[in-house]
């Protein structure tokens, strides 16, 4: 059974810009046209809140209420659902709201800030026809892409002039062809699967002694504000010690995403993957599950088939993982399949199947601060570092 939106909260979907990181958040408001203003109001503020664009749905009628029009926050991009009047669009935008409409047949009037296309299947030239046909017009209209299938297919329009593009950002369009993992790959998997046995941490540290550049970004993050060290650690042995065998797995796991093959929309992809693990972490907690960060582990290696541009079952073979976790990424079935399709159901065009996911796990409310937490967290991790 669906589960009903919560009284405040949001889920959102990343854009990638042409810069190839998150551009924009597309912010799922499911069923805030029954809420109070009020509600709607701090809902709308939240997605401006962020630092990057939050972009919105808003029926054409309600957005000619006047008291709704005063709730706008400066800075909303605002999705109709139809073209509004040249009078209506420019008082929302003298408010500071960047109005928006579906992409159908391109007119000069009212000025628009952006318009919406939806992938239908008929193919990215398509898509690619009509924004050349509005930007006649209007040249300095923005266009926004929703609903593709694959990562691949938002690398392209982006490449092509689409200035936000969005959907199953996790996914690739075809399977990676097969191909050795990288030297890197290699030896992060070496070491995360010698953790996961609980071998001796003298051997680690020799190893990440013998990668100059893993040490260095080792000893950075032990000495970083996020891990808050009184006393310096000077040496590889130190910040081991210092962090513990859990921190140093989830500090060995980001670094992953770094030795990824580099691709367009490399760090909106890097973002997305930290906050489907962070996310899952959290809600394990909530349910009192046993091993949280097993959860954290399973949402990091969901996207790593396009991260790292290798089958799936390549990638993960070294790392010696539980029976639950390999059924659920190569076969999606299993006692964890439900958190993968909880992490499909935020990218499905339908955004009420996530709360129907949530509920399946016995969430509900507590979605959508779970993911705006996770999403914080994310945007604050570099993996580079």
């Amino acid at each position: 059974p669906a589960a009903a939106a919560p009284p405040a909260g949001a889920v959102r979907r990343p854009l990638v810009g042409r810069d190839g990181r998150v551009g924009a958040f597309e912010w799922l408001l499911t069923g805030a046209a029954g809420r109070p203003l009020g509600d709607r109001q701090a809902l709308w503020a939240a997605a401006v809140a962020t630092g990057v664009p939050g972009l919105v749905a808003l029926p054409l009628e309600q957005a000619r209420d006047p008291a709704v029009q005063a709730a706008l926050p400066r800075g909303l991009w605002l999705a109709l659902d139809a073209l509004p009047e040249p009078a209506l669009a420019a008082a929302l935008q003298a408010r500071g709201v960047c109005v928006g409409a579906p992409a159908g047949v391109p007119v000069l009037e009212p000025a628009l800030d952006f318009v919406v296309l939806t992938a239908t299947g008929a193919g990215l030239d398509t898509l690619l026809l009509a924004e050349q046909r509005w930007r006649e017009l209007q040249p300095r209209l923005r266009t926004v892409v929703l609903g593709l299938t694959a990562l691949d297919e938002a690398e392209q329009l982006l490449a092509r002039g689409i200035h936000l593009a969005g959907g199953r950002l996790s996914r690739a369009r075809a399977a990676p062809a097969q191909r050795p993992l990288g030297a890197a790959v290699h030896r992060i998997c070496a070491l995360l699967s010698q953790l996961a046995q609980d071998a001796d941490t003298a051997p680690l540290a020799e190893a990440v002694r013998a990668d100059v550049a893993l040490g260095y970004r080792l000893l950075r993050y032990a000495n970083s504000p996020a891990v808050g060290l009184r006393t310096p650690a000077e040496t590889v042995e130190q910040a081991i010690a210092v962090l513990g065998r859990r921190e140093l797995t989830r500090w060995l796991q980001v670094m992953l995403l770094t030795a990824s093959a580099s691709r367009p929309a490399q760090q909106a992809l890097q973002q997305h993957t930290l906050m489907r693990a962070r996310l899952l972490e959290r809600l394990a907690e909530r349910r009192g599950e046993a091993e949280p960060g097993a959860f954290f582990t399973l949402g990091l290696l969901s996207t790593l088939e396009p991260l790292l541009g290798v089958p799936l079952a390549t990638a993960i073979a070294p790392l010696r993982l539980r029976e639950e976790a390999q059924l659920a990424l190569l076969q999606r079935r299993g006692p964890w399949e439900p958190q993968l399709a909880l992490l499909d159901a935020l990218e499905d065009p339908d955004e009420s199947r996530a709360w129907a996911a949530a509920a399946a796990l016995g969430h509900g409310d507590e979605l959508a601060d779970e993911a705006a937490a996770a999403w914080a967290w994310a945007s604050g991790v570099d993996p580079r570092a």
